[in-house]
């Protein structure tokens, strides 16, 4: 999980070793168990250890405090808690995808609905939909698998064709209730599996390209469908001897010759899908490129202390192929 190798690259960083290192010595996992949407639990030796959200782990006020201080930054949090005690926390902040803020430009101008559905914390999603350009009434936060597939129903129910975009395990069930599932080619497994497309590249552009594919495609099928429709109606009354009576007739070879024409018209139509080509969009990369800078030398900042101060605020991961932050999308 994104969020798991970067905890471990940090951990790395502040202990100075490399991530294989860090298990030396440890005792083995037993009992592993994934909570969907919440997070893991497992025994270490004689511990009873629990990785996930905040909420689910502990209600520790000042805990609360300085979590909330850093989901208004865009962080997700990731709480550790062995045997009943609270050990530390994580904020865990990644940029944004550089063509993001583009893209989702892109889909409301062609008058595309784009929401954001996800399980961070209402006050992560709030920052991040803001950066993005999402009203907040399009915004889902801290939904489990069974809440994303529920907004899909709702927004079905509405009468809205739905497109849903992901790429974790808690995905899967809304990318099949989904008219079209489109999965990010560097997600989990089983979220590949279950969408209709799959982008091979983590390319958010590639979403735009799909699009007028998809168009493009449709509007080969109308023509080919008009022009075998033509075709046919002028064709099959005179290949049936409608104006025999005015000299007019079409021997039966010569019929024959004529479906053969049509079909590879139809065919050769087709195959004009070969030559196709993504129109740029009209969005420069300007104001994206801007955005994932600005988050980027924010995530070097160190944050003034709120409250306790529970583990020291690192770079996670480095350069371009950090992981994405889990905000997935219903379009």
């Amino acid at each position: 999980h994104p969020l798991s190798r970067g905890c471990e690259e940090g951990a790395a960083q502040v202990a100075g070793c490399t991530a294989a290192m860090l298990l030396q010595g440890a005792p083995e996992v037993s009992d592993f168990e994934v909570l969907l949407g919440v997070g893991v639990k497992f025994r270490l030796g004689d511990l009873k250890v629990s990785v996930g959200f905040l909420e689910y782990l502990s209600s520790d006020l000042d805990a609360t405090d300085w979590a909330q201080g850093q989901r208004s930054r865009g962080c997700s949090i990731v709480a550790v808690q062995a045997n009943g005690i609270l050990l530390g926390m994580a904020a865990l902040r990644d940029t944004l995808h550089p063509n993001a803020w583009q893209v989702i430009q892109e889909l409301k101008d062609a008058g595309e609905e784009v929401w954001m559905c996800t399980g961070d914390h209402s006050t992560t999603a709030a920052a991040v939909a803001d950066e993005l350009g999402i009203p907040m009434k399009n915004v889902r936060a801290e939904c489990a698998p069974a809440h994303k597939a529920a907004l899909v129903a709702e927004l079905q129910t509405s009468g809205r064709r739905v497109v849903f975009v992901g790429d974790g395990v808690n995905d899967a069930v809304a990318l099949t209730a989904a008219e079209v599932g489109i999965a990010i080619g560097a997600g989990a497994r089983l979220a590949l599996e279950a969408a209709d497309v799959v982008l091979v590249r983590s390319d958010l552009q590639e979403l735009l390209t799909v699009k007028q594919l998809a168009l493009a495609t449709v509007w080969c099928i109308k023509r080919n469908f008009l022009w075998a429709f033509v075709f046919n109606l002028c064709m099959i009354p005179l290949a049936a001897g409608v104006l025999q009576h005015r000299g007019i007739h079409l021997p039966p070879a010569a019929a024959a010759a004529a479906m053969a024409c049509s079909s590879i018209m139809v065919v050769s139509s087709s195959l004009l899908l070969r030559r196709f080509k993504p129109r740029p969009g009209r969005h420069g990369h300007g104001h994206a490129a801007g955005g994932a800078a600005t988050r980027e030398g924010a995530h070097r900042r160190r944050p003034k202390a709120r409250g306790k101060k529970y583990i020291e605020m690192r770079p996670l991961t480095a350069g371009d192929d950090s992981p994405q932050m889990d905000a997935d999308s219903a379009v």
